[in-house]
């Protein structure tokens, strides 16, 4: 009998492309935190899985990380699990899935610096995933098809949820969580794409949790100091980005400079699109606002 839900953070030791000072100094503050995090924001959890792609020159932090690593947080067994730094994020989640892949009814995905700041929170990504009849994935935010993602609805935001039934329809499909196996970073952000999208050829949908809560979306491009401020007609948030919670906590003085964009996409009267529209902009490589302007124009499905 499978267990009810698991959550899987991968954690990476070396340097960054944009990262917080703290960081720097000591590179199991991201650790650190998000122990913090998960241990002060109250779950339900069965286990917790921290995925920490290695190389070489990182192993000397493993006793610490034994160290300061518990072994139940509220509750949830955490169990620590090492492995060759290849496909990034995206390769440790499809490997620890294909290990524990029949064992829980929902797999929660995350990140080390972000870190969820709502009590119960794997609850409602779960409730909010069994609020839709079709759905694959739930995320933070959702991107409409576009040329420049080879006309792929896609998670935009990484964290998510999806059930061990919609994986496995992904993982028998394409014999993976699909990424690219590559450390290149650029090729890495499109296994964002082929991962979320690949849900989409399984015959689900993905989501995000425009609805509910606002998002801080952190680019990551060197010395970028810019965030996202997106879902901002929704009073809270459900997870936070290091960075953010860093100049909130620690007092890092950084010239943040928060962006709030007016694509149609972003706003709060727009309508998400479809499986079906998603399916035929990837088939007719169109992107959805063009799709639509097209159906208004014939006044039928096209």
């Amino acid at each position: 009998m499978s267990k009810k839900s698991c959550y899987i953070a991968v954690f990476w030791l070396g340097d960054r492309r944009k990262e917080v000072n703290e960081n720097k100094k000591d590179k199991l503050f991201y650790l650190k935190n998000h122990l913090s995090y998960l241990s002060n924001y109250s779950h339900n959890l069965n286990d917790i899985f921290l995925v920490f792609n290695l190389e070489k020159e990182h192993e000397k932090y493993l006793p610490e990380i034994d160290k300061i690593v518990p072994d139940q947080i509220q509750g949830s067994k955490v169990t620590i699990i090492t492995r060759k730094n290849e496909g990034l994020s995206y390769g440790a989640w499809s490997d620890t899935f294909k290990i524990y892949k029949n064992d829980y009814d929902y797999y929660i995905f995350n990140e080390d610096d972000y870190f969820f700041v709502q009590n119960n929170w794997d609850q409602y990504l779960i409730d909010k995933f069994n609020s839709y009849n079709n759905c694959g994935y739930i995320c933070p935010l959702v991107k409409e098809p576009i040329l420049a993602h080879d006309f792929k609805k896609h998670a935009g935001h990484s964290t998510g949820i999806s059930s061990g039934e919609a994986l496995n329809k992904v993982l028998n499909k394409f014999g993976e969580l699909p990424h690219y196996t590559t450390n290149n970073y650029i090729e890495g952000e499109f296994s964002q794409v082929i991962f979320s999208y690949s849900f989409i050829e399984v015959g689900y949908d993905i989501y995000d949790i425009r609805d509910d809560y606002r998002v801080f979306f952190s680019r990551t491009e060197p010395n970028s100091t810019d965030i996202w401020k997106l879902w901002y007609w929704n009073l809270e948030h459900l997870l936070l980005p290091a960075d953010i919670l860093t100049f909130n906590n620690f007092g890092e003085i950084l010239p943040y400079t928060f962006w709030i964009t007016f694509d149609d996409q972003y706003t709060p009267y727009y309508k998400p699109s479809n499986f079906k529209e998603a399916v035929e902009c990837k088939e007719k490589k169109i992107e959805l606002n063009e799709l639509r302007k097209l159906k208004i124009e014939i006044g039928k499905d096209i």
